[in-house]
């Protein structure tokens, strides 16, 4: 089963797209055909996302598939010049995604200490610079030749739970979503869908490694069941899968949950298995290989996995019999494809 975008002559801006979520979304709107503005306060960070997708694209033909846009959003008329600028270079808008978000100056804090300063530097940023940059977005969608579009904004899963210690993100967050639903109701009859989109916090081995244990606590708290899964938990879960014959699939850093688990003859789940997972150069990437508690990469082949991976963030997944398996989170797409692959083999 494939899944098909096609977005060949649509032009895309992508705020925060110098790295992290908002530059895999510029490069997956490139990869299905869109011309993408790469909006970021940091030049190098924007030129790197362009480079990139550039790179992916070096054998076709025709203008560049995305240009770099550089200003300070939290500059009202920088951030209008810089749609005006995405605008022009692109020939026009039809898809908008507003990737702009921060936890503030003092990160996760407890709400007590946090002063009308720290408030309104968040709600600033998570909030209105959204809503600004949306108007802005819009405006050009109602007056260009060919009405209408699409705006995407990336709001938090944060927002449908108690967020200790994270409570000023979350309430602006919530705030956001509110307004898109509102937005979606004002422009739908200028033919622009308007939408959000909430990722949520997985605690994986590296986030549980960057949280500190007061923060761990405040999100047991915040769970109710009171408690959060264990490691073993999931290994006996992957160990029943297996023997019953069901289809296991991870990706990213959800292999880390296979390496407690063990076949019925107590041997490592993943020894002889052809698997995937974050590699050690994707971890040194982002800064994270001195924090995790193990490198997932060579923890696998300690375990005897037959790891295998493709480049650095780029889409690799693979399938082992019952196990799928992906490298990083651009390769949910293709995991989630080879589950479907494993599950028609199965009622075949």
């Amino acid at each position: 089963m494939s899944i098909e975008i096609d977005l060949t002559g649509s032009r895309a801006l992508v705020t925060g797209a110098g790295a992290g979520i908002g530059r895999e979304v510029a490069r997956w709107l490139a990869r299905a055909g869109a011309t993408v503005a790469v909006l970021d306060v940091r030049a190098d960070k924007a030129a790197e996302t362009c480079g990139l997708i550039a790179e992916e694209h070096a054998e076709s033909s025709g203008e560049p598939r995305a240009v770099a846009v550089v200003g300070d959003a939290r500059d009202d008329a920088d951030l209008e010049r810089m749609v005006a600028e995405a605008v022009e270079q692109l020939g026009g808008l039809d898809v908008a995604v507003n990737n702009i978000g921060m936890l503030g100056p003092k990160g996760s804090a407890p709400l007590l200490d946090l002063d009308g300063d720290a408030w309104r530097d968040v709600l600033d940023q998570n909030l209105v610079l959204t809503a600004l940059s949306m108007r802005a977005e819009a405006r050009v969608m109602v007056e260009q030749e060919e009405a209408g579009g699409v705006i995407v904004n990336v709001t938090s899963g944060e927002t449908t739970r108690p967020a200790p210690y994270n409570g000023v993100y979350a309430a602006a967050k919530a705030a956001l979503n509110h307004l898109v639903t509102t937005m979606a109701v004002e422009l739908g009859p200028e033919e622009i869908r308007v939408n959000a989109i909430a990722p949520g916090t997985t605690l994986t081995e590296t986030v549980a490694a960057a949280f500190t244990e007061e923060r761990m606590a405040a999100l047991v708290a915040a769970t109710p069941l009171r408690r959060m899964v264990e490691h073993d938990e999931l290994a006996r879960l992957v160990e029943r899968f297996d023997r019953e014959g069901k289809i296991v699939a991870a990706v990213c850093h959800g292999p880390a949950g296979l390496v407690s688990a063990k076949k019925a003859d107590g041997t490592p789940f993943v020894a002889d298995r052809r698997v995937a997972g974050f590699t050690d150069s994707e971890e040194r990437a982002v800064g994270l290989d001195q924090a995790v508690p193990f490198l997932l990469e060579t923890r696998l082949k300690e375990l005897g996995g037959k790891h295998e991976g493709g480049p650095d963030f780029a889409p690799f997944a693979l399938r082992d019999g019952n196990l799928v398996t992906g490298q990083n989170p651009a390769s949910a797409t293709r995991t989630a494809e080879l589950v479907m692959e494993a599950l028609k083999d199965k009622v075949a």
